[in-house]
């Protein structure tokens, strides 16, 4: 091997003769020249899976960086891995094979007939076509084929921090937030391709022990023996001899520890003192990494017993339903609390409906006013993963033969509208909704059994919105609602959806009221100033931003995204995606109005996509023309933000803690409307405790805004 292998003097690494041809030709091939990247150019009208499959596994491994040093191995691994996402997902590939070009960008004309390519449940159904979708870096998807996975035996999605869903700005039901490349995914979830089969008993334990050592140990150490760290004292779940002294979490789940009496003693009698404090928030860590290794075992259990009960060539009808309902007790006490490690992706609602038992997890869509849950009488592949809805759930539902149907950017639902109690909360409302009987399968792997719609287009095939109904029967009293999303870095736990009037606890001073620009889709679309780089103004003003809590990252033209990242040092394009140093800490805000908002690095910079270099969650994508942004979860994660139909306009709040965003010169803000906010029904305010759950506020004489 010796007289073929070279080196980079750049690189310093080795290749073969190989691995430098394979390079050469790769980089020769157009970026969405799939098949002729994967040198299956002859043969495309019949290559089969296995094929594709075999063309990536030859191609990655002359390829990686890590093994090809000759130049510009990292961009050839990159277009083989971009080829193989596409060719080996049947709905990316068949548009692919139809129109040509990347089946992801919004300018391919499979895009403009579908809505165009991204997440498949965005929002904007029909006509947005979904936000942007993250793939996987090809790394991941290299370790994925090779057998390292998303590492874990687990798939899906995490659960994420706490989104309590209120009525009138009280505690209500929580609601989840999903995300993230090492998941806790719901029981059935599809693998990831390539991982579609549940590991056998013996390989799931040989592959966990590392991790069992690694990871249950210390927990367990922490949970019998007392745990200890840099943040605080030693500590323990049950009490023991040197342990003795009893205390409440203040944290969200609120769980009991025990501390040595010299502790207390030190710490004082307020719960929330600063050490408290501290002391409670690494203990709601060590209590939350028990649960998911709790849950994670209860998951393992019933995806085995669902297996068995499939068969080979009958299903065991029985016995798959005892499966599904098996008891998960600590995956219970996750959908109360929190379980993400993951990147802040989505935000559900966990609400029941009728009188089942069942919980559902309704993604939170402020630019879609369709309301729908997966049927019972789905037989798509993407139901069999997801907690379906039918009479055998609940007794009080509905169902109707009015069909409805919903197009997202990749995907799509269809079935009939049904009507039931939906408790939200506190409250309980018969609405209309749509039934699912054809999911596609872009919901397979998505732990959201749903969508809640917020919006304020027109409902599915004519039904009332969840608003308009809360209204009319007299739930709430404005038909607005303010949403706070968490971060899972913070570890808060804290979103909140308020219904009816916005929680005032939440944001500092005013809101900074915009009037929403006329458009006949309904968006929540506002006109953006400009955006800032340093205190620098990049002049892109005229712009207007769609804001959307079904949309993870920041969509803007092409153009714009340059103008943007041109301003960072040291950024890194690639097509439509742009990468900056991962300690880039310069400050960057929108501007609405004359407030300047800042985004937090925490949200705009994503995960390392190479050396030194991470990912930014701000896309050069063009959604619809070259004046539109949309705007997701990057931006609302650092705003108060309240949505109000009957004033067709959008607050948005300084956060309350003044850390997140600053006002620069005047605040800008619009006076807040004369109208007395009426008072909410439902439950209590976020401060108050839970005994006032049920009870209606007391009248409230302060302005809205």
């Amino acid at each position: 091997m010796s007289d073929r292998t070279h080196h980079d003097g750049s690189a310093g690494r080795a290749y073969t003769v190989e691995q430098k041809a394979a390079v050469l030709r790769i980089k020769k091939c157009a970026p969405t020249a799939y098949y002729e990247i994967l040198g299956l150019e002859e043969v495309k009208k019949t290559c089969s899976d296995s094929e594709i499959k075999k063309a990536y596994r030859k191609l990655s491994l002359l390829t990686h960086p890590d093994k090809n040093g000759y130049a510009g191995a990292d961009e050839a691994f990159k277009l083989v891995s971009k080829a193989f996402q596409v060719l080996s997902d049947p709905d990316k590939k068949s548009k692919f094979d139809q129109f040509g070009g990347d089946p992801d960008a919004r300018f391919n004309p499979a895009a403009a007939g579908a809505g165009a390519g991204g997440s498949p449940f965005s929002g904007f159904a029909g006509q947005r076509g979904g936000g942007f979708q993250e793939e996987m870096t090809p790394e991941e998807l290299f370790r994925q084929f090779f057998g390292g996975g998303f590492g874990a035996p687990f798939g899906g999605f995490d659960t994420g921090p706490g989104f309590v869903f209120n009525l009138g700005g009280g505690p209500g039901v929580r609601v989840h937030q999903f995300g993230g490349g090492r998941p806790r995914r719901r029981p059935g979830t599809a693998q990831p391709p390539g991982r579609e089969e549940v590991p056998g008993l013996g390989g799931a334990f040989t592959n966990l022990l590392p991790l069992l050592f690694l990871f249950v140990l210390p927990i367990l150490s922490s949970l019998f023996s007392g745990g200890s760290s840099s943040s605080g004292p030693s500590f323990a779940f049950k009490p023991q001899r040197e342990y003795t002294c009893l205390h409440k979490s203040q944290g969200p789940t609120g769980v009991p520890y025990y501390v040595a009496p010299s502790v207390c003693s030190e710490y004082g009698s307020n719960p929330k003192s600063k050490k408290w404090t501290a002391l409670d928030k690494h203990v709601e860590e060590s209590y939350i990494h028990t649960l998911r290794v709790q849950c994670s075992n209860e998951e393992y259990t019933q995806v085995e017993m669902m297996k068995k009960a499939q068969g080979f060539f009958s299903t065991d009808e029985k016995a798959m339903a005892e499966a599904r309902k098996m008891p998960k007790p600590s995956c219970d006490k996750l959908d109360k609390y929190v379980d993400q490690d993951g990147n802040d992706l989505s935000y559900m609602a966990a609400v029941t409906v009728g009188d089942s038992k069942e919980e559902y997890h309704l993604l939170l869509d402020s630019a879609a006013s369709n309301t729908w849950v997966m049927g019972a009488d789905c037989k798509t592949n993407a139901c069999g993963t997801h907690t379906t809805l039918g009479k055998g759930d609940s007794s009080t539902l509905q169902t109707q033969d009015t069909p409805f149907s919903v197009t997202y950017g990749t995907g799509s639902v269809s079935g009939s509208l049904a009507t039931d109690t939906l408790h939200i909360g506190s409250i309980s409302a018969s609405v209309s909704f749509g039934l699912a009987a054809n999911v596609s399968d872009e919901f397979r792997s998505y732990p959201m059994d749903g969508i809640l719609g917020l919006g304020r287009g027109n409902g599915v095939s004519g039904a009332a919105q969840l608003m308009d109904v809360l209204k009319s029967d007299n739930l709430i009293s404005t038909k607005l609602y303010g949403i706070h999303l968490s971060r899972a870095k913070d570890g808060l736990n804290d979103g909140e959806l308020n219904l009816g009037e916005p929680n005032k606890a939440r944001y500092a001073g005013d809101l900074n009221w915009l009037d929403c620009i006329p458009n006949e889709t309904g968006f929540w679309e506002i006109p953006v100033a400009d955006a800032t780089i340093n205190g620098k103004n990049i002049g892109l003003s005229g712009k207007k931003g769609i804001i959307d809590t079904g949309t993870s990252y920041i969509l803007m033209p092409p153009a714009d995204a340059l103008a943007l990242h041109s301003l960072i040092p040291g950024y890194v394009q690639s097509g439509e995606t742009f990468s900056v140093p991962c300690d880039t800490r310069v400050p960057l805000a929108f501007v609405f109005g004359k407030t300047a908002y800042n985004i937090s690095t925490a949200d705009w910079l994503g995960g390392r996509v190479d050396s030194g270099l991470c990912r930014s969650n701000i896309v050069g994508r063009q959604t619809f023309n070259e004046s539109q942004w949309l705007i997701g979860d990057v931006f609302l994660k650092n705003v108060y933000g309240v949505f109000d139909f009957d004033g067709s306009r959008v607050g948005l709040g300084m956060p309350s803690n003044g850390e997140e965003s600053e006002s620069p010169g005047s605040s800008g803000s619009s006076a807040p409307s004369s109208t007395q906010a009426a008072k909410p029904s439902g439950v209590g305010s976020a401060t108050q405790t839970a005994a006032v759950e049920g009870s209606p506020n007391p009248a409230s004489s302060t302005e809205r805004g």
